[in-house]
């Protein structure tokens, strides 16, 4: 599972100074899914560095943290809707990746397309809170529930195919 992160009201609340605020919550989450990477697509990549921002996590978020989404040019008013799941889809195809399920954790529902089911909504004046949790934790469940097995297929070990 891929949980592709937002900063602006996801981590923080918008326009608020302390930065990073909710990152302690994420990371007691995601401890219970030690399978999920985690993929910036924050607009802040567009002035920082994966390696820079990496410098902004305390907890052990950061070591998850794989990549980032690649940045789609906006020309115009009509290329904003949808404009993230895009970037996401290109980050998924372009990584070999499209078949894997993912999650995303943002705070503007104009970003995506209106029936984008892996869109986890936060409330960008609170930031990453106790529903946006819920609707995580059923998420990630629901995607290790139906995860491949590593366990070998004993019916066919050993088996000769003709």
């Amino acid at each position: 599972m891929i949980l592709f992160l937002d900063f602006d009201g996801v981590m923080h609340p918008v326009n608020q100074r302390d930065l990073f605020c909710r990152e302690e919550h994420l990371a007691r989450v995601l401890r219970d899914f030690p399978g999920v990477e985690v993929v910036i697509s924050s607009s802040w990549r567009e002035t920082h560095t994966l390696k820079n921002m990496l410098t902004f996590f305390l907890t052990d978020l950061r070591s998850r943290i794989v990549g980032v989404t690649p940045v789609i040019e906006i020309r115009d008013a009509v290329d904003v809707p949808g404009v993230r799941l895009r970037e996401i889809n290109k980050y998924l195809v372009d990584t070999g990746n499209k078949h894997r399920s993912w999650v995303a954790l943002d705070d503007d529902p104009g970003i995506f397309t209106a029936w984008c089911a892996e869109l986890i909504l936060c409330d960008g004046n609170h930031g990453f809170g106790n529903a946006a949790e819920k609707a995580l934790r059923v998420a990630l469940r629901r995607s290790s529930a139906f995860a491949p097995s590593n366990k070998p297929n004993m019916q066919t070990i050993g088996r000769i195919e003709p």
